[in-house]
């Protein structure tokens, strides 16, 4: 073990590791092609050992390219245990194809058929979406959520063209455990040795932070110029700055007062007041509760300049997605408690860092309004029940005296696990995972909060029903909705369906909700196959000013499809206002790749 250890130390530490002094942001003039994984970035080195805490119990440890559409067989109810055990075997075999599958690094130019639509022909713009590199480094599996990021860029030129790029996004971790075939850094989620002992101390030497900028992008300033770069982010973690065009990694995001926090991945645009608004969470000292939570805001213009922060201190809370309005930052405040003997696992390296903590489930959700402007108090609005909200969809406000909030809550969760990841077996069991009681399925909520009163004056689940399938009421995740939207009211809300008799997970279909009517349109991808994020692009101009809304769903869903059956990717853009026709064009997007996650639209 120790010759091992000796051995990574000695790895870190040498030239080979692609760690040099920092270099300044620069341009790239051409993107490497497939096979090669281009220059290595220039970043600082720095990197702490924990120290090994004292002997402690382990008793938190387990706690390719053709126009078309394919036809699509709709699932098989399950008639029997044999057949439930049979789907559910399919279904693992399928997702861990793709979750293990490796993507590359490539350029290629792509042309819509003759049939397609004109106006979807004429569609200018970039369409990022970031997502996952492989989970398997090196032999060991690394749970979704901390695999390196690989970002994919669909560039329509206007002609009926479209210019795909795929890229790694090399920070530190990926650039160097890229080099060393293995994973080197624990994170949180994820191990570098099995927790058994003695080996299992090993982990304690690994950096607790695995920083893989993995699952959102934006592109800022969005109106294009030599200072725009494509920032993505993972969540707690430094977003890094790419080239727009090349997808290069050129380094750290240098927005003013950005370094030295560790940032959600989820940012928020502010397109009245052309802003670009980020979020932070840190785990403070509570003289009441041990641990507290500090928020913290900054808001960017388009040139880049610091016009706004705003912090916020509260009680141990988890929180993953926020969204802003006119005069607010609204963040569900999902209770948690603090877990002692499981922060002594993990600092040991017998326990995911998911041990720290426990999901106050007997304690009511809430929803932070945090003053935008500085002045005002802090609403603090309980609702009815526990819920853990992952995704914040459209809300807004209303004649300034209430507001109305649509987020997507699971009834219970529990961390580390999440879409059949375990970390001691190295195996992925979706179904398992989706199917049991800890993780009931994502579903919609609507509520209405009294600002006056500072009370929520109404909760309801957002039933939606699909009638193709037996008015089967689809779990859902993933919520998008028009860009220019934020904190604005909208109408149609986009999400990844989950429908599976066996289980909700994997997501396997591109759902439309008309929050007015309540109509729902769901297509399916089929069996074995795995949906990105959808994400609608406004058919010119309505990308880039409000049309108003009757020319809402005026525009395009796309998404990309990885299929772990056919062992192919595939593209496919559905006309918004008629999904319920499948996709107008399916693009071959190459050889199976890891899944997209979050996505974004920068229009031409």
């Amino acid at each position: 073990a120790f010759v091992w250890f000796g051995a990574m130390i000695t790895f870190v530490a040498s030239p080979a590791a692609g760690i040099h002094r920092e270099a300044p942001l620069r341009r790239s003039q051409s993107l490497q092609r497939s096979g090669s994984s281009g220059p290595r970035q220039s970043w600082p080195c720095a990197l702490w050992l924990v120290p090994l805490t004292p002997p402690l119990l382990r008793a938190a440890a387990r706690n390719r390219r053709s126009v078309g559409c394919r036809a699509l067989k709709e699932p098989r109810v399950a008639t029997s245990t044999a057949d439930v055990e049979r789907r559910r075997a399919e279904a693992q075999r399928s997702f861990r194809e793709v979750a293990v599958s490796m993507p590359e690094e490539r350029e290629e130019l792509w042309h819509l058929p003759d049939d397609a639509p004109k106006a979807l022909k004429a569609l200018r713009g970039t369409y990022y979406l970031n997502g996952l590199a492989s989970c398997d480094q090196g032999g060991r599996l690394v749970h979704p959520f901390e695999a390196h990021g690989f970002i994919r860029s669909f560039q329509f030129h206007g002609d009926g063209s479209i210019t795909y790029r795929g890229r790694f996004v090399e920070t530190l971790c990926c650039s160097i455990e890229r080099a060393a075939g293995r994973p080197l850094f624990r994170g949180v989620f994820s191990n570098v040795v099995d927790f058994d002992l003695p080996l299992g101390l090993l982990n304690a030497f690994s950096p607790r932070t695995r920083e893989t900028a993995n699952l959102t992008c934006r592109l800022w300033p969005p109106k294009r110029g030599e200072d725009t770069v494509l920032v993505v982010s993972g969540d707690n973690d430094t977003p890094m700055a790419l080239d727009p065009e090349t997808l290069e990694t050129l380094g750290c995001a240098t927005f003013p007062s950005l370094s030295g926090e560790k940032w959600l991945a989820h940012t928020r645009y502010d397109a009245a007041r052309q802003r670009l608004v980020y979020a932070s969470t840190t785990y403070v000292n509570d003289p009441d509760d041990f641990l507290g939570t500090k928020l913290l805001f900054h808001e960017y213009n388009e040139a880049g300049e610091l016009v706004g922060e705003i912090s916020h201190e509260t009680s141990f809370m988890v929180v993953h997605d926020w969204i802003l309005t006119e005069n607010y930052y609204v963040v569900p405040k999902n209770p948690a408690r603090f877990h002692p003997p499981g922060l002594a696992a993990f600092l040991s390296g017998l326990a995911q860092g998911t041990e720290v903590f426990r999901m106050a489930e007997d304690t009511p959700c809430a929803f932070l309004l945090i003053p935008r402007s500085g002045t005002g108090d802090v609403k603090e609005i309980p609702v009815d029940r526990f819920f853990n909200v992952f995704h914040m969809g459209p809300t807004y406000e209303c004649d300034g005296q209430r507001m109305v909030i649509h987020s997507v809550a699971f009834d219970r969760y529990r961390f580390g696990g999440e879409m059949g990841f375990d970390v001691v077996d190295q195996d992925f069991d979706p179904i398992g995972w989706s199917a049991s009681d800890t993780n009931p399925p994502p579903r919609l909520h609507r509520f209405e909060l009294d600002l006056d009163e500072g009370k929520m004056l109404e909760r309801r689940q957002v039933p939606l029903k699909d009638k193709q399938r037996g008015g089967v009421d689809v779990p859902v995740d993933m919520p998008t909705f028009h860009p220019l939207r934020d904190g604005q009211e909208a109408r149609y809300c986009y999400f990844s369906g989950a429908w599976r008799p066996e289980g909700w997970f994997p997501f396997r279909s591109l759902l439309k909700a008309d929050l007015h009517s309540g109509s729902v349109t769901n297509w399916d991808a089929g069996d074995g196959c795995i949906v990105s994020e959808p994400l609608f692009l406004p058919s010119s101009p309505g990308g880039t000013e409000w049309l108003g809304q009757s020319s809402e769903d005026d525009g395009w869903v796309v998404s990309v499809v990885h299929d772990g059956d056919s062992k192919r990717c595939r593209l496919v853009l559905l006309d918004a206002q008629k999904m319920e026709e499948g996709p107008v064009v399916t693009l071959d997007a190459g050889p199976l790749s890891p899944w997209g996650v979050h996505s974004c639209w920068a229009p031409s």
